[in-house]
């Protein structure tokens, strides 16, 4: 059950980074006081939650060949939160 929470979460996040990257232009003006939306606090955190998480999960999932780009990149996380989704 906790691998599906973590999974859940993963992707959430996933989503969540990829949803803010496209919708922030349309709805943030950047200027030398102000570069990214304020937004970004609150979700900069969730992804460094999802890294680490995605690194250790990645590591179980593959001990002898630990693939770094499912736990360093945001995005690919939701791979991870996928894969632990459908694991018993």
């Amino acid at each position: 059950m906790f691998r599906k929470i973590c999974g859940l979460y993963l992707f959430a996040v996933a989503v969540l980074v990829a949803v803010h990257t496209v919708a922030e232009p349309l709805y943030h003006a950047s200027g030398p006081g102000q570069p990214y939306s304020p937004f970004w606090t609150i979700v900069n955190p969730l992804t460094a939650l999802a890294i680490v998480l995605g690194a250790v999960f990645s590591y179980t999932r593959e001990r002898r060949m630990w693939i770094l780009v499912d736990a360093g990149v945001p995005l690919l996380a939701g791979a991870a939160g996928i894969h632990m989704l459908r694991s018993s």
